[in-house]
Parts: structure tokens; C-alpha cells; sequence
């Protein structure tokens, strides 16, 4: 009888801390994959080209190839919002994105070092800033760096 009370015990305890994982698992996997799209940067279509300067407008270098578009694409879409609000002020680089459909964003980038996030801000909404996670910044930091 003692040895079945034991077995149970085991198998009990065994079983409680698999179960726990298991949802601790699929809470992170639900929390990472399932962002709402309001916690993202929202771009407002197809990217046309764009536009970086140091100083806002002046001597811009210009990204047009598809490569470098599809990545600006994929950098600027994986920018997650941050709680709270902004007061951050002089950007290292100002973009500006222009759509095919003739639209266009200006965002605000600070832009981190290798290893580091980067933030971006756009001029529509200055108090709601949006980080680029270290990986993203090593891919920016790439594009602009041709």
C-alpha cells in the first residue's frame, strides 16, 4: 500500500510540473507570436523608396533597388511599440518613405550600435515610440553602411 501511495506521489509531482511548462510554453509562444497590430509601427502601403539624411532633407541618399526596399520593409514592420510617452528629441537620421500610391511618412530613427535596439518615431505621432530589436538594427545598420 506504501508503495502505491509513493507511486502516486511521483507521478503526481511529475505530472504537476510538465503541465506547468507546458502552459508556461504556450503563454510565451501566444505572447510573441500574436502582437495586435496597433503594437506595431503601421506602414501606410507598398514602399516606393526611401529617403535618409542626417539633417532633414538635406543630401539624401535615396534606397530604390527591390532588396533594399523588401528589407526596409521587414525592418520597419517588426518595430514594436513601447508604453508610455515619448520626449526624445534630435534624431541621429530622419527617413523619408514614400509609398507607390504617392503617400508618404517621415520617421525619426536613433539609431543604436551594433548589438544594440534602435528607435524609431514618426512625425505624425511624437509621443508614441517604437524599438527596432538588436538583429533589425544589425540589418539597417548593413543597408545604410553600402
Amino acid at each position: 500500500m506504501s508503495l502505491y501511495i509513493l507511486l502516486v506521489l511521483i507521478s503526481t509531482f511529475l505530472l504537476g510540473c510538465q503541465s506547468e511548462t507546458n502552459i508556461t510554453e504556450a503563454a510565451e509562444i501566444k505572447s510573441e507570436s500574436q502582437l495586435e497590430e496597433s503594437e506595431k509601427l503601421t506602414l501606410e502601403g507598398e514602399i516606393a523608396k526611401v529617403a535618409i539624411s542626417k539633417k532633414r532633407g538635406i543630401d539624401p541618399v535615396v534606397y530604390k533597388k527591390a532588396e533594399d526596399l523588401e528589407a526596409f520593409n521587414n525592418i520597419f514592420s517588426s518595430a514594436i511599440k513601447e508604453p508610455g510617452t515619448a520626449n526624445m528629441v534630435n534624431p541621429d537620421v530622419y527617413l523619408e518613405i514614400a509609398y507607390k500610391d504617392g503617400n508618404e511618412q517621415t520617421l525619426h530613427l536613433w539609431l543604436g550600435g551594433n548589438g544594440e535596439i534602435s528607435v524609431l518615431m514618426s512625425t505624425d505621432a511624437t509621443s508614441t515610440i517604437y524599438t527596432l530589436s538588436e538583429a533589425m538594427t544589425d540589418t539597417l545598420t548593413e543597408i545604410v553602411g553600402k
